[in-house]
Order: C-alpha cells, then sequence, then structure tokens
C-alpha cells in the first residue's frame, strides 16, 4: 500500500502544471431575465444578506466540471455548442423563476444599516463561450493547482465592467470533450447552496418541460443575530482587526508566495487503515472518515512548520474546519436553504501533544470541535461577527474546508454526469479542500501548500502513517 500512495502522492510532481491550454474566447455575454418576466424588477427591489453572507462576499469561489469525450452513439446530444445553448436556456428558465431572480442583481450596501444586500436589477448573469485547440487528455491533472485552470473560467470582474455575481463558461476541447467552470459571489451560495443550484441548473437544461426540483430556501433572516447580540463563549478561532499591521498575520487566507503545492490522495483502503489505528487509542470512538483525515492533515501540517527548540514543541496550533449548522440549530434550518450556513469549529493542542499523543487523541480533539457547535454556539458565532462585522478573520493555523461530500460529480445532466467536479484550488494559502478521487472510488484528494522545506516533512509523516 506504501508503494500506491507514494505514487499517488507525487502523481502531480513534474507534469506541466503551466501547459497553455490555448484557449480562445468566442462569445462573452450577459443572460437577463426575460421580457416577460422584467416588471418583477424595481428601483426598490432588494434581496436581503445576513452577516455571514455579507463577510464572505469578497471570495469568488469557483468550480469545475469536466466532461470527458462521448461516445460515437451521443456525438449530437453531447456536442459543446449544444451544451452551451441548453445551459443558456436552463439559466434563462432559473432567472425567470421569482427564487433565482436575485442571481441576476448586484451587490450593494444599505446605507442606513451598511449592510451588504443585492439591488434585484436584472443586470444579468455572464455567460462565456470559449474552445481550445488541444484534446482534453493534454490537461495533465484535473485536481491539482493549475495556473492553466483560469482559462477555464473568467473571473467576472474582469469579463464584465459590473461584476455579475454568478457566471459560467463552457470552454470545448478539439476531442469532444469540454469543461463547464462556474464563478459565484460567495455572497450567493455555500457549497451546499451551489449543489442545490447545479441540480436545479441542470433539470432545466432538459427539454421535457420538467419542474424545478429542489426550490431554494432564501430566507436568510433565519441567520440573523439576536437583539441585543449574545456572545457567552469565548472564540478563539475568531480574532477581531485591531489596526496593527500583523493583524492579518495568522490568517489561513493569506497568499504566501514562498509555498509550493502538492496534491495527495488518500484511497478508500489508505483511510480504513488510518480509522483502524485512530480507533486503538481514540476515547470517543467516533473515528469518521473525516475526523481521521482532519486530524493526520492537521498533525502534518503543524510538525511540519520549522522548529527550532522545545518552546516550539510547546507552541499551540489551531485547526478550523468548516461545519454544516443546517442541522445543529434548533429548529433546525430547512434542508434547502441556500445561503451560507457554513461556521468555523476548532481544536487546539501543542506541538508536543501532537506529536507524541497517537492519531486516536487527535482525531478525538477534532470531533470535539464538532460536539461544541450546537444551536448556542453556533448563535454566539453569529452574534460575535454581529458585534465585530468587518472587523474580524478566521484566526489558526490550517483550515479545512470539504468538498468532499457534496456530490457535485453526481449532478445528472442531459449530456450525463461530469468525470469530476470539484473546486478551482489556487494553493498558496493554509486552506485544505478535500475533495472526492477522480474515479469515483471513494478516496480523497488533499491540495496541500507549505515551503518547500515543510514540504518534504509534510510528505514523510504524511507516508509514515501508511506503512
Amino acid at each position: 500500500m506504501m508503494e500506491d500512495q507514494s505514487t499517488k502522492a507525487t502523481a502531480a510532481d513534474g507534469l506541466d502544471l503551466d501547459l497553455d491550454l490555448e484557449v480562445s474566447i468566442s462569445d462573452c455575454s450577459l443572460i437577463y431575465p426575460s421580457s416577460s418576466s422584467s416588471s418583477s424588477f424595481s428601483s426598490d427591489s432588494t434581496f436581503f444578506l445576513n452577516r455571514i453572507d455579507g463577510a464572505l462576499s469578497f471570495i469568488t469561489l469557483r468550480t469545475l466540471h469536466f466532461f470527458l469525450p462521448p461516445d460515437h452513439h451521443h456525438r449530437h446530444r453531447h456536442h459543446p455548442d449544444a451544451v452551451s445553448a441548453r445551459l443558456r436556456t436552463a439559466l434563462q428558465r432559473l432567472l425567470d423563476h421569482p427564487a433565482y431572480r436575485f442571481l441576476s442583481g448586484r451587490l450593494t450596501t444599505d446605507p442606513l444599516t451598511d449592510r451588504l444586500e443585492i439591488d434585484c436589477n436584472g443586470a444579468g448573469v455572464g455567460f462565456v463561450q470559449a474552445s481550445s485547440r488541444l484534446p482534453l487528455r493534454r490537461v495533465p491533472d484535473f485536481v491539482s493547482p493549475n495556473p492553466s485552470f483560469t482559462q477555464l473560467v473568467a473571473d467576472p470582474a474582469e469579463a464584465f465592467d459590473d461584476d455579475p455575481l454568478l457566471l459560467i463558461q463552457v470552454t470545448s476541447f478539439s476531442c469532444g470533450g469540454f469543461v463547464m467552470g462556474l464563478a459565484w459571489s460567495h455572497a450567493l451560495f455555500d457549497g451546499a447552496g451551489v449543489k442545490i443550484f447545479l441540480d436545479n441548473l441542470a433539470s432545466q437544461a432538459f427539454d421535457d418541460g420538467r419542474p424545478i426540483p429542489r426550490l431554494p430556501c432564501n430566507d436568510r433572516t433565519l441567520l440573523n443575530p439576536r437583539s441585543p447580540p449574545q456572545v457567552p463563549f469565548p472564540h478563539p478561532e475568531l480574532k477581531r482587526i485591531t489596526g496593527e499591521e500583523d493583524d492579518l498575520i495568522h490568517s489561513v487566507f493569506n497568499l504566501r508566495t514562498d509555498y509550493i503545492n502538492a496534491t495527495l490522495t488518500l484511497s478508500s483502503g489508505d483511510i480504513e487503515l488510518l480509522r483502524e489505528q485512530a480507533r486503538r487509542s481514540s476515547r470517543t470512538g467516533r473515528v469518521t472518515r473525516f475526523n481521521v483525515v482532519a486530524a493526520l492533515v492537521w498533525r502534518c501540517k503543524a510538525l511540519s512548520r520549522d522548529q527550532t527548540g522545545s518552546s516550539d514543541r510547546d507552541r499551540e496550533s489551531m485547526l478550523l474546519y468548516s461545519v454544516d449548522i443546517r442541522s445543529r440549530l434548533t429548529p433546525p434550518l430547512p434542508e434547502n436553504y441556500c445561503g451560507n450556513a457554513v461556521v468555523y469549529a476548532y481544536a487546539a493542542a501543542t506541538c508536543r501533544e501532537l506529536e507524541e499523543g497517537p492519531l486516536g487523541r487527535i482525531v478525538d480533539r477534532v470531533y470535539e470541535g464538532l460536539e461544541r457547535m450546537t444551536d448556542e454556539y453556533a448563535r454566539s458565532f453569529i452574534d460575535w461577527t454581529e458585534k465585530h462585522c468587518r472587523q474580524g478573520y478566521a484566526d489558526g493555523e490550517l483550515m479545512i474546508s470539504s468538498w468532499w461530500r457534496l456530490g457535485l460529480e453526481k449532478v445528472d445532466y442531459p449530456w450525463g454526469r461530469p468525470s469530476y467536479s470539484g473546486p478551482f484550488v489556487g494553493g498558496g494559502v493554509d486552506v485544505v479542500l478535500p475533495t472526492p478521487e477522480v474515479d469515483g472510488g471513494g478516496g480523497v484528494n488533499l491540495c496541500i501548500s507549505a515551503t518547500p522545506k515543510e514540504m518534504d516533512k509534510f510528505r514523510s509523516l504524511f507516508r509514515r502513517h501508511l506503512i
């Protein structure tokens, strides 16, 4: 198993990730709600955003959905030009539905409350059609951070003057395969919300008049703070900006120019091996697949940092990880809530504890952070963001935001499911986005960023657990 893992772990090494995909854009346009629904837009029509939505509005998320060439029996249905036409129609249908009219709006600020909101002005969503002279097989790796992938999903702010909140790009390749790139303001959706959107988009790309299968719940007031805000818990996972120059030095979102990237893969068998190791020492018994992968990555990341002496072994390391609170609130949010319902849990330990403690005890720390995320704690987190709106950030050594179980690769389009779907990973930050294996084998891909020296140590620690 160690030999197989070593091969997977270094799969991206030596690949030409700077390959020019030779993408040329043939059309860059906006799709508007139809004239029959234009009367629903007026200058005073706005879409409410809560503080969590607003705090994430500076982030543009991107996903890439790879569709391999069709077989000769279905080539007419899968031609990228036909796909583009179907997607345009599907977008039009969604924009005409009351549940999705906010997508064609633009971010603005309420002058009275200083709260971000969406002006539902019907200004449109972006659509880009492009092509590459290369076959899709020339793309060396769908998963690893790849600068050339910027050609597969345009930046909305660069493609259009008024920065649409949503953009779709279809890039056809010479072999008949294509890539659908999606870019959206984080204010619109979290990962679960975009899965709902894609299910609905795919449904409207069919010609059989089927209804929208998962109408989104758009009531963002469900995550409003209490009045007055109450913060009964300490929140070490959050830090308030004080104006000091080094305020953001520990932010996991800081881009590090001295980092390199590597994509490591744990097969389903590897994960079961790790779970068996952890069960021997876990006191909680909650050795889930996510918990054990998060524990391993945390340990390797913390211990791979340059350490100069015993004082560094006593340094506290904090892991942050995103938790979907839809089912954790009382009462729970609707399953179809499409806004941002993700907050940060945390686990903390000294480097000495991470180095000397068994894997099961580190897994327990991760589980304890999840257990901490009750309705009361989540509401306290929300109220903290209200009290310090636009003056706080996530403070930790590493953040894990899992895309592993979202199921983006299971969306049923008229042209079939994608061969791979996942976030566009830029790398260079202390954020790990676990994604499913390309072949659907039940494993997980982990994009790691670190300095070259730290990366060597990370790899060594990572592999040691798989022997």
